[in-house]
């Protein structure tokens, strides 16, 4: 871990278990990765500054096992794994945002979490599908869920504070000023529903660091069905999930009566105004995307507080 500036420099990029279809697509794709004021050039040499795993395939494996560069090497997976010593993508329709950010966030200096000697000073809650990096930072991120510009949300905004997201570990510590925003609030229980592994432990436990009570949910179905047992105060919900959406999702939580949580927060990577006007008929109070820094999350809290729409338990 002697890599420990605040950007690291990545000129050059092996590709290991793609065919020569997918490996042509990423090379031309690497040219310039969205966001990320840089081109990469592929090579075939196993001291690349990055490599690019399809961990589907046996030799994907061998050359990750192989590398002595832990902190800069993606692998693209199926399904996330909660120990991965390496950046994880998934590989689904948000691939090529999801590996911008991976790019972005390894520049910056991404460590695994179990290589961070920081990580249990960052408090993030965003993950862009894909990204075992929401549980280290300041924001609340998770996962890429549908963001319809690959190339325009590929940026990734700089860690300063706590965040709700899948993210790159924040190396900043805590906050005190936004812990001490949260008076009576951290007293809050809040329902996180989202597809995303990555992004529900990471806003989980970025929530739970400063005092909130958090449980969650993997789709939209499950976060219903807990709702209708359990009045949550506040519901964080992904926008793109399998099965039922989160505008739907938010809909169905209006019709549950007493059991309708105080704020029905959509928490996104999505920026589009059409997807904004969709939350909002369905019934969102606020609209938050990814990555939203933890202080503004808890502004959000102040605010409906303030009104008399967010009330002590």
């Amino acid at each position: 871990m002697s890599d420990t500036s605040a950007e690291r420099t990545l000129n050059t990029v092996r590709l290991v278990g793609f065919s020569q279809r997918d490996g042509e697509l990423l090379r031309l794709f690497l040219r310039r990765p969205p966001g990320s004021g840089m081109t990469l050039q592929v090579v075939d040499d196993a001291d690349a500054d990055l490599l690019i795993a399809n961990m589907a395939q046996p030799e994907a494996g061998a050359a990750v096992a192989a590398r002595n560069q832990p902190g800069k090497t993606i692998g693209l997976v199926g399904q996330f794994s909660s120990d991965a010593a390496f950046y994880q993508v998934q590989q689904n329709s948000q691939l090529l945002y999801s590996l911008a950010q991976a790019i972005n966030r390894i520049r910056e200096g991404w460590y695994p979490p179990h290589l961070s000697q920081q990580v249990g000073d960052a408090m993030q809650l965003n993950v862009p599908t894909g990204a075992a990096e929401f549980a280290q930072s300041d924001e609340v991120e998770p996962s890429a869920d549908g963001a319809p510009s690959p190339a325009s949300e590929a940026g990734v905004t700089p860690a300063a504070e706590p965040t709700l997201a899948p993210a790159a570990p924040s190396q900043s510590p805590t906050s005190a000023n936004t812990v001490n925003a949260l008076p009576w609030q951290r007293s809050l229980t809040i329902l996180v529903v989202d597809d995303s592994n990555f992004s529900r432990v990471a806003i989980r436990d970025a929530l739970g660091k400063v005092g909130f009570s958090v449980e969650t949910a993997h789709d939209g179905e499950e976060g219903l069905r807990m709702a209708t047992l359990k009045h949550y105060d506040v519901a964080l919900v992904d926008f793109e999930m399998p099965g039922m959406k989160g505008p739907e999702l938010i809909r169905k939580l209006r019709t549950l009566g007493a059991n309708t949580p105080q704020l029905l927060i959509m928490l996104t990577s999505r920026t589009g105004a059409v997807d904004r006007l969709r939350a909002k008929i369905a019934g969102c109070d606020a609209y938050l995307t990814k990555p939203t820094k933890m202080s503004e999350f808890v502004a959000v809290l102040t605010q409906f507080a303030t009104q008399g729409r967010l009330k002590r338990n």
